[in-house]
């Protein structure tokens, strides 16, 4: 998965395993986009985004979104202490 490699993903969650896609639909959710937290470094989390249109993000949503990461990421970075 990209995730794995430090990269943004944008899914379509029609086409995510059985039970993720009945909530999609329940949800209205037609397309996402996650981008990883990397705390020093480490991947630490991810933060997403959904929307009710399909295909609906672009390359400026994913710039805008991994921006936004790295902010939370050294904010986090400040509020964490170092592992030893």
């Amino acid at each position: 998965m990209r995730l794995a490699r430090r990269a943004p993903v944008i899914f379509d969650p029609l086409q995510a395993p059985p039970a993720s896609r009945a909530r999609a639909e329940r949800d209205g959710v037609r397309s996402g986009l996650i981008v990883p937290l990397l705390v020093r470094d480490l991947p630490s989390g991810t933060l997403g985004v959904t929307s009710s249109r399909p295909q609906w993000f672009s390359q400026d949503h994913v710039n805008l979104l991994v921006a936004l990461a790295q902010y939370v990421a050294e904010a986090l970075e400040l509020l964490v202490p170092p592992r030893p």
